[in-house]
């Protein structure tokens, strides 16, 4: 098996080893880099795990706990006239999914691409998957919901 193969199927493996520890059935999973993602759109969970050097570090996002998904780019700085010679996507630094709790927690951060780290050819196609996930997990989250049921107990408790 080549060195490759067997990173990914390392990676899956332990993306199986945690549904079970976490008790979750994954119906969607995305690998970036050395992260994977997983989503048990049931539970409304999503797992994300880092596995560097065979060392597993992973934690859970519920969606239900969730207040607002947001989507930030990060670009370099652009001199003048440089986006005639070049497109907007070579000045991108990183595509990040961002999860704003409900309780004011900080917010967590999930790369999505970052140009130091991953060697992509293109990494427009990586921000059409950040906004396909973003799509799936707002849904999920059903963030517009909440937002208008928050607001009408702060109305209620005001009133």
């Amino acid at each position: 098996m080549k060195n490759n193969d067997r990173n990914s199927y390392d990676k899956y493996l332990k993306l199986s080893e945690l549904g079970s520890d976490y008790n979750l059935s994954f119906s969607s999973h995305l690998t970036l880099g050395s992260r994977i993602i997983a989503l048990d759109g049931i539970k409304k969970k999503l797992l994300i795990a880092e596995i560097k050097d065979k060392v597993c570090r992973s934690f859970l996002i519920k969606l239900d706990e969730i207040r607002a998904i947001s989507i930030k780019k990060i670009y370099s700085n652009i001199k003048v006239g440089e986006l005639t010679r070049k497109r907007l996507v070579d000045f991108l630094k990183g595509i990040y999914l961002q999860f704003d709790y409900d309780n004011g927690e900080k917010a967590t951060v999930l790369p999505f691409y970052e140009c130091e780290t991953d060697k992509v050819d293109d990494p427009s196609t990586l921000e059409k998957t950040a906004r396909n996930w973003y799509i799936l997990l707002t849904k999920l989250a059903d963030t517009r919901n909440r937002r208008g049921v928050k607001e009408k107990e702060q109305l209620k408790i005001a009133g």
